[in-house]
């Protein structure tokens, strides 16, 4: 993760998400966050982490109502 480049859509960051899962990245921008040597970076990296929080409570969701489908 990191706070240069372009906005938007970030499919280039998949191999990392696929090989290091969501969690490890969420306590990597959690740690960046603390760390941050600029109050724009550690907000940066503090919304990377609440974004992730989303993300894995969508997919919750979404397995749940899976098996809840699946179990019909």
């Amino acid at each position: 993760i990191g706070t240069s480049g372009s906005t938007g859509e970030r499919s280039g960051e998949l191999p990392s998400v696929l090989s290091r899962g969501l969690a490890a990245i969420q306590a990597e921008a959690r740690g960046r966050a603390r760390t941050a040597t600029t109050a724009d970076a550690g907000s940066f990296y503090q919304s990377v982490a609440v974004a992730i929080d989303g993300v894995l409570a969508h997919a919750r969701a979404l397995s749940e109502e899976a098996s809840r489908l699946a179990a019909r």
